[in-house]
């Protein structure tokens, strides 16, 4: 079906219209339309504006705002209660900024929230606070590890932020999966395939229809089930959250933000950014294989977003559109 051209700023009042009409203030809306209208305009559509069709139900499941569980100075532990994805993630950057510049580094875990989307984000705020950031959490039990086809483990994605000495950052946000199972929500919602040998139905076959999905496979074989595990340990074990296996619902789930300043080593903390800024630059500066040049981890969003700003508009499919118009007018939808 052909997608709808639409002006940003429609789009933007419509999810504003999804928060303010079930009763966010405009501090809680704010940063909520920005971080899915931008995954959106990003081209990360998997974390775009389909997150918004989860929000009601997630305000109707919030507590309270978060409380800091255990404190051990550079290392919190925050108990979300049921906080919305995006506000949690906030809060938890804010403290990790905090602790890092009193202690050097901070981890922050956090549990009992709503997932939240992206990762880069947070990590990009932390970088630009001048320190290194990463960012991980478990994701929901999709993931098959190498030689079975059960899912087993979460999605589980990562994120690496390094400061920059111009106050820029350069992010990197994936997924441990071959694919994220938002994938696979939004090609219900299109009525459209999903791409080829990247889930597994219930038979172990590679399948292209979004309604016989049940796994998807750890990316790069042992390497990156290792990498999955590591994060499923951190963000389950360490903090007291549940593994992908045992979780009831989200938030169940755990994640960790860590900042690292360049004075916890360093005479000065300029000295890390100068020197990551260096390795930036020193990648760029690779000569090019098969006529592209080195491109950064977050260069391909960038320019997606650039291109959607200067034309002032975003395709939708008429599905999801309906569906956010439909929340929009009725505030007892979900």
């Amino acid at each position: 079906m052909t997608r709808l051209t639409l002006p940003i700023q429609t789009v933007r009042a419509t999810l504003t219209a999804i928060c303010q009409i079930r009763g966010l203030s405009a501090e809680e809306t704010a940063p909520l339309v920005s971080e899915y209208l931008d995954a959106e305009l990003c081209g990360v559509r998997s974390h775009g504006v389909l997150k918004m069709l989860a929000l009601p139900r997630a305000i109707r499941q919030r507590r309270d705002k978060p409380r800091l569980e255990v404190e051990r100075g550079f290392a919190v532990l925050v108990d979300a209660q049921r906080e919305l994805g995006v506000l949690a993630a906030h809060f938890c950057v804010d403290l990790a900024i905090e602790r890092a510049r009193a202690h050097g580094l901070s981890l922050i875990a956090l549990r009992n929230a709503a997932r939240y989307g992206r990762l880069a984000p947070f990590g990009e705020r932390i970088a630009r606070a001048g320190m290194i950031g990463l960012i991980m959490n478990v994701g929901g039990s999709f993931a098959a590890p190498p030689n079975t086809n059960a899912p087993a483990l979460g999605i589980n994605p990562l994120c690496i932020a390094l400061p920059q000495a111009d106050g820029s950052a350069v992010v990197g946000d994936f997924a441990t999966t071959e694919g994220v199972w938002s994938e696979v929500l939004l090609a219900q919602i299109e009525g459209r395939e999903l791409p080829p040998q990247r889930f597994i139905a219930a038979d172990g076959s590679y399948t292209t229809q979004p309604e016989q999905a049940r796994a998807v496979r750890t990316f790069g074989g042992v390497k990156g089930f290792l990498l999955n595990l590591t994060i499923e340990a951190l963000c389950s074990a360490l903090i007291g959250a549940r593994p992908a296996h045992q979780a009831e619902s989200e938030y169940d789930l755990g994640f960790i933000f860590l900042a690292f300043n360049g004075g916890l080593f360093r005479a000065e903390p300029a000295q890390m950014i100068a020197e990551l800024s260096a390795l930036t630059a020193m990648l760029k500066g690779l000569p090019p294989a098969d006529g592209q040049p080195p491109r950064l981890p977050d260069e391909g969003s960038a320019a997606r977003r650039a291109e959607a700003l200067r034309r002032g508009t975003l395709e939708l499919h008429p599905a999801l559109w309906a569906r956010l118009q439909a929340l929009a007018a009725d505030p007892e939808a979900l």
